[in-house]
């Protein structure tokens, strides 16, 4: 498979033990998975919706392109990246 657009709406449940990633919903337009994530909010505490180039074969993902957010989400999946201490900064090694 080459490198291809993927339109994803991710839910967020509150749990016991916090606010946890459920299964996300790939669609075939931003359009789309801005419908559905405007649908999937109404009982998920959060939504995250957003495009992402992949690369399957290659393992390649690229940053994702956030189209929007509905509810509660937590803001290390925000990014590919999440904020927290840089390891290189540490003085254990």
């Amino acid at each position: 498979m080459a490198r291809c657009r993927r339109y994803i709406a991710q839910p967020y449940w509150n749990r016991a033990g916090g606010i946890v990633a459920g299964e996300p919903y790939t669609f075939l337009s931003a359009t789309d998975a801005e419908e559905g994530g405007a649908i999937l909010s109404r009982q998920a505490v959060g939504v995250l919706v957003f495009q992402q180039w992949v690369d399957v074969e290659a393992l390649i993902f690229e940053e994702p392109a956030i189209i929007a957010v509905y509810g509660q989400v937590p803001r290390d999946a925000m990014t590919i990246d999440a904020d927290g201490p840089e390891p290189w900064l540490s003085d254990v090694a």
